[in-house]
């Protein structure tokens, strides 16, 4: 096939050269996502470090300023106290004249809609109207064709007779024709005066119509300049109502700026009391080398346990099944078999919690709710085979994923956001990807799936009621697998310490490492009962203590430093 053998090395040569190029993708594809993911990695860090050095000058600065003059902070901090009293009665100033408003509004819209009513019943008898002067027209109209005919008929019947009777000279003839011509024009007289009175009372009728329909339109119109005017009305209350509620808006700001001062102020006497660090915890802040790592920044040295029930909320109609803080706190998200996801204010200042919206549009119960980083959006997953995610601003829902055979039992936000992963008893698990609004992966789990967490290593864990803890790899389908002694109701993740919080049916808790995939801890006590395959478990937020809800209504608290029970919050 070859001329010679300079060709024949020379092709030769190019398909080594391609299977080399080949080999050297194919081996060096591996290393250039470490190297991705090495330099992810060295971003966080670098963030982590400027936002740790931002904590500590801030944490920093109070003690300075305290040092320098306390008493010019105590007569600043009585100042600003009495401002937030200030601020607080017109807050309520505010409040009273909204309620006075939305009576108002709520006034003025029963008028408006009663004048709508009544707009509606002139509009269709002005219709009737408008339909009867129509046909009075077109009798009209007939009545004087009739009439110019009879007129026409009149002027022919004369011009014949006249003609008739200058043809003959006759005596008789004429007298016979006189006759009957005279006969003939008296009954058509007689015709065309019935006619003519049949004529005037149409006439008649049609101007009394025109008088009523004239009356009547004069009232429409009348009508419409009131319905302009109390739609006005209508505008210039919202309108009012809108102020007052950004001024309501701006005095909350104000007392919650004012509020935090306050705090400041008091944790600057707390920061100068000297509190031992807690040893061989999770909370323990001088041991860069132990074994669980150090606490996040966001917490502070001191971990206040709560004694007492901050509020009690009468959140849903039937039993509440999920619920979830957002990121900053602000708010608190609850699903119930009610098919709602409620999302309530919390107060911390105030000690109280109060409805700022409900998000409706599920077809099913609630089995998870979890906002999203930004606390902006919400995601739930319901007993109607699907997720969905509303925005509490304007309580629309953005997205619905519909694709499980099976009621979804759980639903996560993955680490950017833009991705879902959804848990069914359909036995599968699905990624959503919101940009494109669809599913993009589905694994088969071969059990149903009562909760799932994602972790920010592309990490998705999942757990079932065949008692398995599966670790799912995203680039991959073949799963890692921990087996436990009962179906698995719920997971929770500690990113900071990479631990997992599981909970099972065989009444324990047990924590595990995820550097390791090993069981580190179990937690377990004489009453503690999981009555359900959604009893959920969770890490408080500086990943001290664990938390779980037992059957007879008690919440079970346990230290994850020593293992022990914390106490038992009976409700």
């Amino acid at each position: 096939q070859f001329k010679n053998r300079a060709e024949y090395m020379d092709a030769l040569s190019g398909q080594i050269l391609q299977r080399l190029r080949l080999r050297t993708q194919r081996e060096t594809r591996g290393y250039k996502e470490l190297i991705a993911a090495y330099g992810y990695l060295e971003s966080q860090l670098e963030q982590s470090r400027k936002k740790i050095s931002w904590l500590e000058y801030e944490k920093e600065k109070p003690k300075k300023d305290t040092e320098n003059g306390s008493e010019v902070e105590d007569t600043a901090l009585k100042a600003k106290l009495e401002e937030l009293k200030v601020i607080q009665y017109e807050l309520n100033d505010a409040i009273k004249k909204k309620a006075e408003y939305a009576d108002k509004v709520c006034s003025q819209a029963d008028a408006l809609k009663k004048m709508e009513e009544d707009l509606g019943l002139s509009q269709t008898r002005c219709n009737e109207l408008e339909t009867l002067n129509k046909a009075l027209q077109e009798k009209l109209t007939t009545a004087e064709e009739i009439v110019t005919v009879l007129s026409r008929t009149s002027e022919v019947i004369a011009y014949s007779s006249s003609c008739h009777i200058w043809a003959y000279s006759s005596y008789h003839i004429w007298a016979y024709s006189s006759y009957h011509i005279w006969a003939y024009s008296s009954n058509c007289h007689i015709w065309f005066s019935a006619l003519w009175s049949r004529l005037q009372a149409i006439m008649g009728e049609h101007q009394s119509l025109q008088a009523l329909y004239n009356s009547q339109q004069a009232k429409f119109k009348g009508m419409e300049r009131d319905l302009a005017h109390l739609t006005q009305q209508v505008l210039e209350h919202k309108m009012k109502e809108a102020e007052d509620l950004n001024n309501e808006t701006s005095v909350s700001k104000k007392l919650l700026q004012l509020t935090r001062l306050k705090e400041l102020q008091e944790s600057v006497g707390i920061g100068n009391k000297k509190v031992p660090p807690l040893k061989g915890g999770v909370g323990d802040m001088s041991g860069a080398n132990e074994k669980l790592g150090a606490t996040p920044s966001f917490v502070d040295d001191v971990v206040i346990y709560p004694a007492t029930p901050f509020d009690s909320l009468e959140a849903h109609d039937v039993e509440v099944s999920a619920l979830c803080f957002s990121p900053d706190g602000n708010y608190l998200a609850t699903g119930g078999g009610d098919k709602m996801v409620k999302v309530w204010n919390v107060k911390q200042d105030l000690r109280t919690a109060d409805l700022k919206c409900s998000l409706s549009g599920s077809g099913g119960g609630i089995m998870s709710v979890q906002f999203d980083q930004s606390s902006k959006t919400v995601l739930a997953a319901s007993n109607d085979s699907m997720a969905r995610i509303w925005t509490i601003g304007d309580l629309i829902t953005r997205h619905t994923l519909a694709g499980h055979s099976g009621k979804v039992m759980t639903a996560k936000f993955m680490e950017d956001n833009n991705k879902v992963v959804t848990g069914s008893h359909d036995r599968t698990l699905k990624i959503w990807d919101l940009q494109r609004g669809a599913c993009i992966k589905t694994v088969f789990a071969g059990s149903s799936c009562c909760d799932v967490v994602a972790t920010k290593r592309a990490l998705v864990v999942s757990g079932h009621t065949d008692k398995k803890i599966r670790f799912w790899d995203l680039r991959s389908t073949v799963p890692n697998e921990i087996l436990l002694d009962g179906k698995i109701t719920s997971l929770d993740h500690y990113p900071e310490h990479q631990l997992l919080l599981c909970c099972s049916q065989d009444d324990t808790l047990r924590l595990i490492d995820l550097r390791q995939n090993s069981i580190s801890a179990s937690f377990s006590a004489p009453g503690f009962k999981v009555g359900a395959e959604w009893t959920r478990a969770c890490f408080s937020p500086d990943g001290q203590y664990v938390a779980a809800g037992s059957a007879d209504g008690s919440v079970f608290v346990w230290e994850v430093a020593s293992g022990r029970m914390k106490s038992k919050k009976e409700h």
